[in-house]
């Protein structure tokens, strides 16, 4: 008996080291899109921007209100939060916007996310992120090889 006590208290105690993956399905859609926003930006494709750009407004909308529970660093999530919605009235000026402008913003969206990410504890992990250079050579911060 006291064995089996041994192990539940180690098993216990093992566990409670370990820390709660926080899923916020909205926060991983946007980073996707993010990405394709991008992704339009270096190919300067400035339809396709406008067109993505839209369509995060709307899902940074959707982050805002959709805050898990569990977050972690819920003070700094709010902070972040504010960055990602102040990009909101940029949006709202696409068709003012020149190209420089247009791929600037395009470009601030995913370093953004990927901090709220990494504060929040989100997993941060791209599938397809090594097509087009070597992980073992890459220094972005963002991309979790």
């Amino acid at each position: 008996m006291k064995r089996i006590l041994l192990i539940i208290s180690a098993v216990f105690l093992c566990s409670c080291g370990e820390k709660e993956v926080v899923q916020w399905s909205a926060l991983s859609d946007l980073d996707n899109l993010s990405i394709s926003v991008e992704n339009a930006a270096f190919e300067h494709d400035h339809k396709m921007q406008k067109e993505l750009l839209n369509e995060a407004k709307a899902t940074i909308e959707k982050v805002s209100k959709t805050i898990p529970t569990n977050a972690n660093n819920p003070e700094q999530v709010k902070v972040l939060l504010k960055d990602l919605r102040s990009l909101i009235t940029d949006i709202d000026k696409l068709e003012t916007l020149d190209h420089d402008e247009l791929d600037g913003l395009s470009k601030s969206i995913h370093p953004i996310v990927a901090k709220l990410m990494e504060t929040a504890g989100v997993p941060h992990v791209h599938v397809g992120i090594n097509d087009g250079h070597d992980p073992s050579t890459c220094t972005d911060p963002t991309h979790n090889h």
